[in-house]
Formats: C-alpha cells, structure tokens, sequence
C-alpha cells in the first residue's frame, strides 16, 4: 500500500524542514510539497529527497488563497495515486509510535486516524 505525505510550505528553510522531510521520507513512499512562493532555500532544501515532489508557485497566495492552494495540493498527492494521505506541515514530527504503526493500520483496512495535537513549546511545555 502506498503512503503519500502532502505538505503546504513558505520560508521554512531556517526552521524545522530538514528534520521534518528527513523524518517522514524515512516512512512515506513519497511527499508532494506545494511552495507558496518561498524566498529562502525551502525548495532547494526540499529538492534534496529523491522522494519528494514539489510545486514552486511564484506569487504568495496563502493570505488570499489558502483554501485553494490546499485544494490543489490535495490535487498533486492524490495524482500519485495513495491509498493513504498524511497531511503535515512543515514544521511537524510524528511520534515514534505513529512511524512504527501506520503500515500495520493501513493492512488492517483503517480507513482513517485521529492524532492529539501538542503545540510544543520546549521539552516540558506544550499546548493540547
């Protein structure tokens, strides 16, 4: 079964990218990026995974436009044909425990799963 990370991104090469897309591609089959006009290295940054496909859009358009730009995005990954989505952003690292289950969920016929959101803010401190 094929698992497809999807991912809207700007301006996020001085953050958390690397480790994200190092993380996921390490358990996804692929990942679709849709790059709202970035002016950093995010999409050089990006280019670096063999499994990564990105949309580089020249204007911004999340302010104005973010529903379609997600409506797009979700366009790209399902034309990779997945048989599951797992919608990141590009400042976001799954569990351990997430990594080492979702192929055991995607064999058992689970058609979709819920996560407990922590906005972390350093080791012992975080919002749910």
């Amino acid at each position: 079964m094929k698992l497809v990370a999807m991912m809207l991104m700007r301006n996020e090469a001085n953050r958390f990218l690397k480790e994200v897309l190092e993380e996921v591609t390490s358990y996804v089959d692929e990942i679709v990026i849709s790059d709202d006009a970035s002016t950093d290295d995010s999409v050089y940054i990006a280019n670096q995974f063999k499994n990564a496909h990105i949309w580089k859009h020249p204007i911004s358009r999340f302010r104005d436009e973010q529903n379609k730009l997600r409506e797009e995005l979700l366009n790209y990954t399902l034309a990779r044909n997945p048989d599951w989505i797992l919608a990141l952003d590009a400042d976001e690292i799954l569990e351990n425990k997430f990594k080492k289950e979702i192929r055991k969920m995607m064999e058992a016929s689970i058609n979709w799963y819920q996560f407990i959101r922590c906005d972390m803010w350093n080791e012992t401190h975080y919002i749910s």
